[in-house]
C-alpha cells in the first residue's frame, strides 16, 4: 500500500521559494507512487490565481505548473473556503477547481491518522 502524503500549501507565489518547492515536491512524491494530496490555505491559495504577473520580481511562473496534476495522478485537492474569501477570490478566479473545504472539513484533514506524513511550504 502506497503511503499517504498530505501537502500542504500556505505561502504566497512571490517573496521566497517555498512555494515553489512544495510544488516540486508534490510532483516528485507522486513520481514515487504515494498517493498525494494538497491542501491550499493562507496565503497559499493565492498560488492558484489565474493571470499571474512574475515579470519583474525575478521569479519564474511555476505556478501553471498546477494544471498538470491530474497528470500527475493527484486528484485530491482541497482549499480552505475562508483563506478564498479573506483574498476576494472564488473558485472561477482559479486555474483548477480543487475542492472548497469548511474549517471543520479541514480539521479533519489534519487530525486524520490517514496520513503517513503531512508536509508544509
Amino acid at each position: 500500500m502506497a503511503k499517504k502524503i498530505l501537502f500542504i500549501q500556505q505561502t504566497a507565489p512571490h517573496g521566497t521559494f517555498a512555494a515553489q518547492e512544495g510544488l516540486e515536491a508534490i510532483l516528485m512524491a507522486s513520481n514515487y507512487d504515494y498517493d498525494v494530496s494538497l491542501f491550499f490555505r493562507g496565503a497559499g491559495v493565492l498560488q492558484l490565481k489565474n493571470k499571474q504577473e512574475f515579470e519583474g520580481i525575478c521569479y519564474k511562473n511555476f505556478t501553471a505548473a498546477y494544471k498538470a496534476l491530474s497528470l500527475y495522478d493527484i486528484e485530491k485537492v482541497y482549499i480552505d473556503a475562508q483563506s478564498l474569501s479573506e483574498y476576494g477570490l472564488n473558485l472561477m478566479d482559479l486555474m483548477i477547481k480543487p475542492q472548497l473545504v469548511s474549517a471543520q472539513k479541514i480539521q479533519l484533514l489534519l487530525s486524520s491518522a490517514d496520513y503517513d506524513l503531512i508536509l508544509t511550504f
